[in-house]
């Protein structure tokens, strides 16, 4: 294909052989150069992940903190230089591909009238308007919406007609913010990524203040609590049943949603009528018995019996027809040392069966088996959903203790999360190793624990990845990701770039600690005052 490109792309013919597939070859030089670009980033960063892991290290073994320290910023900002690069590559080679397949198929820029270059306008203007309100610049790399501006006008100053090159030019304009985690998505990737949703079955649930703030919809009722509808997947199980955006879920299965987070709401369209059969794989190893939670032998599901109040305070009763799905695998594998009487969770990702699986995990180690200590190993567990993170938190903290803060530019106040249960699950000790690959949902599980005097963290620095992405749907299906803000630890720590600093280099002793964890509450009641 690239051969026939090269060949073809000469001013001596335009067109290419009836043989050779525009769009392949589009795909064609995408992959080849997003690929070089991985493997490039791939090698680079492996030789820099050993950095952060040995430099802490050995200068842990020194005493000398400052010098671990550095060693992990190091480690970060090489990353995002690393992210950035690959961004920039897999901009040039859309650009690339697009010039080509333009080069070779002129027809597909013929003027067809003023229709499809007013709505590309239209479309460069709505991601002006997107970035310029939501796009938070946590990192101080110097954005500005003059700047922005400047960069809209110019490409909006480009009589652009194909859909494609406008893509590529939008990807331009993203790179001009500096920040590796925004980028702009094409409306096959946008579908593929919103594709995968809690519910499984195309719904994006959340609060009524995040219906207001992110929607701008207004019910004529008054209920404020309760899971409503932000978003729905086209032509999804949930948008083929009727489910309406705005729509607040009363009930499912007969069951009334009272009292039940957004999440747990999402969570209960996967489980409910679920005919599943779980199993739990063991074997020794060290002494101890391992276990792995929730191999899971999947079947077809049957409908969800729902009943939504719509937006006009209408209520309406509605069967939405799920899939079958392929198992999650679990993250979670548990160990118990009978003579510690300690039983150690490790938790390797947080995808959509983590809060389950840690809550099994605590159950049978505290309530089965005996424990009276709790590891939760976090190391090199580099996060996930991060509603997942706070629902494991839940499991540890109660009493409206503040799991995690985020600030974000599009809202005037700092959002809070709190536990909601009345108590924790287990009371036992507890203790959270961490490590540098410990990252974002990690690293907000870990804050929680931690500044609510909960448990230490051992170990080594967290990685520090605390921002926040958003992904917008824009009018002709494609897509943008967004950094809108960060995450900050209950006693406001900032997450983000220097990461949390453990308490201890190595499993502390029973008196280190309780002195821990009173010299951490003393700490936190005079931030509380």
């Amino acid at each position: 294909y690239l051969v026939a490109v090269q060949d073809e792309a000469r001013p001596r013919s335009t067109h290419l052989p009836p043989q050779y597939d525009i769009e392949k070859i589009r795909i064609g030089y995408r992959t080849m150069l997003a690929s070089a670009s991985f493997v490039i980033a791939s090698l680079v960063s492996l030789g820099l992940s050993l950095y952060p892991f040995s430099g802490p290290a050995l200068a842990q073994d020194r005493g000398d903190h400052h010098a671990g320290q550095a060693a992990y910023q190091l480690a970060t900002e090489a990353e995002d230089k690393i992210l950035g690069v690959v961004r920039v590559i897999e901009t040039k080679a859309d650009t690339l591909a697009t010039a080509v397949t333009s080069a070779v198929s002129p027809h597909a820029n013929e003027d067809d009238g003023g229709e499809k270059e007013t709505a590309i306008r239209e479309l460069i203007d709505e991601v002006y308007d997107v970035v310029a309100q939501n796009f938070d610049d946590s990192r101080r790399r110097a954005f500005s919406v003059e700047e922005w501006k400047s960069v809209r006008d110019a490409v909006a100053g480009r009589r652009i007609r194909d859909p494609s090159v406008a893509h590529s030019a939008i990807r331009e304009m993203v790179l001009r913010l500096r920040d590796p985690y925004s980028r702009f998505l094409s409306p096959n990737e946008f579908s593929a990524m919103s594709k995968y949703d809690i519910s499984g079955v195309g719904l994006n649930l959340g609060t009524k203040t995040d219906l207001k703030d992110k929607t701008g919809l207004a019910p004529a009722f008054e209920d404020g609590d309760g899971a409503w509808v932000i978003g729905l997947i086209r032509d999804s199980p949930a948008d083929a049943a009727g489910v309406r955006q705005g729509d607040l879920i009363l009930k499912i299965g007969g069951r009334g949603m009272e009292a039940l987070s957004p999440f747990e709401v999402a969570s209960l369209f996967q489980g409910q009528g679920e005919e599943s059969d779980e199993e739990l794989a063991s074997s020794s190893a060290f002494g101890l018995e391992t276990e792995w939670f929730g191999i899971t032998k999947s079947v077809s599901k049957p409908p969800v019996k729902l009943r939504v109040r719509h937006l006009d305070g209408g209520e309406e009763d509605l069967d939405v027809r799920r899939p079958a799905v392929v198992p999650t695998p679990s993250p979670v594998s548990a160990k118990f040392d009978s003579k510690k009487r300690t039983g150690y969770i490790k938790l390797s990702s947080f995808n959509a069966r983590a809060h389950r699986d840690i809550s099994s995990a605590v159950s049978d180690l505290v309530n089965s088996k005996g424990a009276t200590t709790i590891v939760l190993d976090l190391r090199g567990n580099r996060g996930g959903l991060v509603s997942e993170g706070i629902e494991v938190a839940k499991i540890f903290l109660s009493n409206d203790d503040v799991i995690v803060r985020s600030r974000i530019k599009s809202r005037q106040n700092e959002s809070v999360v709190r536990a909601t249960n009345e108590k924790p699950l287990t009371d036992a000790k507890l203790v959270v190793l961490v490590d540098g690959g410990t990252a974002s949902a990690s690293e907000i599980l870990a804050g929680a624990l931690q500044d609510n005097c909960r448990a230490p963290l051992v170990g080594q620095n967290t990685y520090g990845k605390g921002l926040i992405q958003s992904v917008y749907e824009l009018s002709d299906g494609s897509g943008l990701v967004l950094t809108v803000g960060k995450y900050v630890t209950p006693l406001g720590t900032d997450i983000d770039y220097s990461g949390l600093r453990p308490d201890f280099g190595g499993q502390p002793d029973d008196r280190q600690y309780e002195e821990s964890i009173k010299a951490c509450l003393v700490r936190k009641n005079r931030a509380e005052v």
